[in-house]
């Protein structure tokens, strides 16, 4: 398989050119690429990152609480 060029809109790959995007499978195959299926994954990768965030926010709330505080007193502040 080799990628011969590319130009704005288009990719030629083994000889042939597509005019829309695509996917080159591990097996060789070349297909177009469905952008509602990329848009899926975006949204799938972002609530991801999202409950990442999340529990890192936890742990370090967490152990800021096992290390003590006066009066039991712990406030946590996290950003970005």
């Amino acid at each position: 398989m080799e990628i011969e060029g590319t130009t704005f809109g288009t990719i030629t790959i083994d000889g042939k050119t597509y005019e829309h995007d695509v996917i080159i499978r591990l097996s060789g195959e070349v297909v177009k690429r469905e952008k509602e299926a990329v848009e899926e994954v975006l949204r799938h990768l972002a609530r991801a990152l999202e409950r990442r965030s999340e529990v890192r926010l936890r742990e370090r709330m967490r152990a800021a609480h096992s290390r003590g505080r006066p009066n039991g007193q712990c406030a946590s502040i996290a950003g970005g």
